[in-house]
Formats: structure tokens, sequence, C-alpha cells
């Protein structure tokens, strides 16, 4: 369940992704604003989405985040559960099942997401820093689809594997199991000296050491936070996992993103954010068909995030059991807005279900980067940009408001320069 995010993606940013400046009249105009803690249904905050236009373009719109249906007597009826929707299951529902066609799905845009895991503190989510960035396409300009990349081996620790494996690497088979590596990935084996050359490759790593500092995008695996030989144990494993942890937690987000890319200097210095797979209705039931925030006679549009399972091994499955249905590349959000189609065989279009499906499975090999977030946000009323530190960050930072600045030095005044000499004045 997604039910917390960030929504402080920058204009310049936003229509960029989406092409164009173009944003739609409705009761969500001049509501788009930056929040750092937003939650479902607030009527203050609306989430920009990215729509499909009836000209094949695309335009912008703020949506208040959860969904009212247009066959809604009172919008308030619909004030739970309407903020997410089961992709497994969008098909069985009647609710869903009649915003399936292309004028009613959209990309909802999102910094990042809260999630809160099995010790209750919160985890922010948002892309990996190798994230390729990527615009959204309009209806014409149908995008190739990518190649797949090539797979590149997560080796782990030695571990209790078969007897006898062979080195996917160099072909050598290996009797003792304790020389023996196996890939979260794949589930290849490679022995010890060829895996141990190819972290040190990946993280530049010294001679002789296989330990380098671990990526971004790998916060959710004890065991891939250092790479141990077999000969240490258990409790030094732990010690310099805890250590390159905090290492890792105290570095800023920022760190890997290039300050001259055209889309960190459009997102203010963030990453790309995340662009997740939406539905949403028109609702026309306001009193005296005018909206009473605005006193306008648009519809009131609102948006529900597409979620999925997300499969055991991914970073979102060691905090959640839900996550977001993500758009990985320009040809998955094309297929969403453009392509695809309710009814079976409406122009040779697939059916939207098998759209899903394969949306589904891009999304699970999304690059993400997860640290732990100020604990404060778990309450609705708490905004401010301190929202979206790690807990390293905000432990230093709460520390120099308070103790730390008895121990901090104040700089130093200049000096000022002798005063010049008076005249002197003689009285007669």
């Amino acid at each position: 369940m997604c039910g917390r995010c960030a929504m402080t993606v920058d204009q310049a940013c936003l229509e960029k992704i989406a092409g164009t400046k173009r944003w739609r009249e409705n009761a969500g105009a001049g509501r788009v604003k930056p929040k750092y803690n937003a939650s479902p249904y607030d009527s203050q905050h609306f989430m920009p989405v990215i729509v499909g236009e009836d000209d094949g373009g695309t335009a912008l719109a703020g949506m208040r985040w959860g969904m009212c249906p247009s066959y809604a007597k009172d919008e308030r009826n619909f004030r739970k559960f309407t903020f997410n929707a089961k992709a497994e299951t969008l098909t069985e529902s009647p609710m869903w099942r009649r915003c399936l066609g292309r004028n009613r799905r959209c990309i909802c845009v999102l910094q990042g997401i809260y999630e809160w895991g099995s010790e209750k503190r919160p985890q922010f989510i948002q892309s990996g820093t190798d994230v390729t960035p990527f615009a959204v396409p309009p209806a014409s300009a149908r995008p190739a689809a990518p190649e797949p990349s090539r797979h590149v081996h997560e080796w782990g620790a030695p571990g209790h594997l078969a007897a006898t494996q062979e080195c996917v690497l160099c072909g050598a088979a290996v009797v003792c199991e304790k020389r023996m590596r196996s890939c979260r990935g794949c589930g290849a084996h490679g022995c010890l000296k060829c895996s141990r050359a190819a972290v040190q490759e990946a993280h530049g790593g010294g001679r002789g050491s296989a330990r380098g500092p671990r990526e971004l995008t790998d916060l959710t695996r004890e065991d891939s936070l250092v790479d141990v030989d077999a000969s240490e144990s258990d409790a030094a494993r732990r010690s310099g996992a805890k250590r390159s942890r905090e290492a890792t937690e105290a570095a800023e987000i920022l760190a890997g993103l290039d300050p001259d890319n055209e889309w960190v200097k459009a997102n203010r210095g963030r990453p790309f954010p995340l662009l997740a797979a939406g539905l949403y209705d028109r609702w026309w039931g306001w009193p005296d068909g005018a909206d009473p925030a605005t006193g306008t006679r648009h519809p009131l549009e609102s948006v529900t995030i597409l979620t999925m399972d997300p499969a055991e091994g991914t970073q979102i499955a060691a905090i959640h059991d839900r996550m977001p249905v993500l758009l990985t590349d320009a040809a998955s959000a094309w297929a969403w807005l453009h392509g695809g189609s309710a009814e079976d065989g409406d122009a040779g279009a697939p059916p939207v279900a098998a759209l899903v499906a394969e949306l589904m499975e891009k999304a699970r090999r999304v690059s993400l980067h997860i640290y732990e977030a100020n604990p404060k946000v778990g309450s609705t009323s708490f905004e401010s940009p301190d929202c979206v530190l790690s807990a390293a960050e905000l432990r230093r930072k709460t520390f120099e408001r308070n103790l730390g600045r008895f121990f901090t030095k104040s700089p130093k005044r200049p000096k000022q320069s002798a005063a010049a000499p008076r005249d002197e004045v003689v009285l007669d």
C-alpha cells in the first residue's frame, strides 16, 4: 500500500517530463504545491499527474489523491481505501474496470514514497542515481522498446552451496563449498577468485580486498552491506555491516548526481522522480455545481495509484508487501497512456490486463534508493523539508541545533582597523 509520499517535483521538471507546458483546467488548478508529507484526500495539495489528451498529446493536471467515482452522490462517502488499486485485480473490480480506457489512465509524478517496515521505521523510497531520465512521448511518437541490459552478477558472501559447482566466469569446477559465492539476482555460482575480482572491478576496491563502497541502490539487504571472506566470524560481519550502513546512511543522496545534468537542474538538484501508473475519474456533484473551495465550475478529478506485489528478493519486498507500478522508461509510459485496450481486439491493441502484467514485470527490476527517514513523518500534520532527511543526517542536524551549538566555533570577526587620530582642538 502506498499511503504517504513526497510531492516536491519542481514545475520545470514536471513540464520537461510531460513534454508540454499545457495544464488542464479543472478543480485542481492552482493546488499543485510542494508537499513533503502528502497523504490521501488532502483538499489543499493536489497530486501532479500526466494525462493523454484527445488530440494525441499530453497535458499536466492537478488531481486529488483518492478517487471519487463519477457516480458518487457525495464525495465524502469515498474517502477510504480508494487511493490505491490492486493491479492484479483491476479487471475484476467494477470500480476500477470502468476506468481502464485510455481517457482514464494517467501517470502520477512523485519525488518519493514512504513505507514502514516490520520495525515501524519510515523508509523513504526514490529513484536510484543510475536511473536514466526520460520524457513521456505523445501518441504519435511511439518509442522503441529498450534493449534488455546485460545482467551484472551481484555476488554475496560465501555460503553453504552444493559440494561441486561450476564457476560461470572461468568454468572451473570447485569442490569446497566455502570457496564459492552465489549471485543474488540469477542464482549462478562463481569461485572465490573470480567473484572477488568482479567485486573489485565494480567497486574500485584495493588489491587483496573485495570490499568497496556499497551501491546506493541496494540499501535493504543486510548481506550486501559488506563483502567478507569465509574466514571472518559472524560477529565481525555484523559489525562491518553496521559500520557500512552508518557510513552509507550518512552520505548525501545527491552525491551520485551530476550537478550539470539538465534533468538534475530542472528538479533543483533532486533525483529523477518516480512515475507511477494511475487511474482517475471526474465527479460533477458539487453543491450548486461549483467547487466550494474555489468557486469554480470545474469537475473534481481524483486519482488512485496502482500497486502490485513485489517479487521476493526485490528491494521493497524487505520493507513492505506492496509497491507502486512504476514506469521505468519512455516505452512503458507511452504504453500506459496510449496503448492497450479495455476491450480485446480494439484496433489490434492487446488487452489492458496483459499490458499491466508487462508493466509489473518491468517495475520489479527498477533501481531504487531506500533509506531511513525522519520518524516524524508518521504524523500527517508534520510538514518540513526535514521529512526526507536520512536518519543520520537528521541526528547531525538535531545535534547542531541543540547541544552542538556550544561546540561549534563561531566565525571570527574581522579585525577593526585602528581609528584615525582626531585633530586636536586648541582653545583660546
